[in-house]
Order: C-alpha cells, then structure tokens, then sequence
C-alpha cells in the first residue's frame, strides 16, 4: 500500500521482497487467483475513485497525484478498468 501511487510495476515489489518477479506473481495467482497486476491496478482504481469523489481536484492533478505519465493515460486506465471516464465517474455520484 505504501507504493501503489508510484510504481504499478511486478518486478518492483518483488525487489522489494527480495524474490524474482515471476516467483512473486505466481504465489500471488496460486494464492488469490488473481495476477498481482490486478491487485495493484485495483488499489489504483480506489484511490482514483477517492480522490474523484471526495476532492474537487481536476483530473490532471488526480493523474499525477497516482503519478501517470499524461492525464489521458490515466483517462484511459481508468476507463478500461470502470468503463467510465473519470469525469463520468465524478458526475455519476
């Protein structure tokens, strides 16, 4: 949890476990039945929604304060994962 705002990468919190990347994603898939991917882009997400909900900050800022690249990166994560933009998401609730 501590991360999940600047680094979405395997390889990164394997490091961090002192384990392989793939030795860590297949324990977490034989665990969970989830890829890790899933598990951090989800915390992603509901951070995403928070800031969208609770905060009046724009989208631009929601992108980098979860540190994408360019806000319509983020536009389309979240889209991907919610099936709406985040402006539909914010006027939605």
């Amino acid at each position: 949890m501590q991360y999940y705002q600047t680094e979405r990468a395997a390889s990164f919190y394997a490091d961090r476990l002192c384990v392989t990347a793939k030795y860590l994603s297949t324990v977490i898939k034989q665990t969970t039945g989830y890829p890790l991917l899933s598990w951090v882009y989800d915390v992603v997400v509901l951070a995403a929604k928070r800031y969208l909900k609770t905060t009046s900050l724009t989208i631009q800022q929601v992108s980098e304060a979860l540190n994408f690249s360019t806000p319509s990166s983020f536009v389309r994560f979240f889209r991907q994962r919610t099936g709406y933009t985040p402006l539909e998401y914010r006027n939605k609730v």
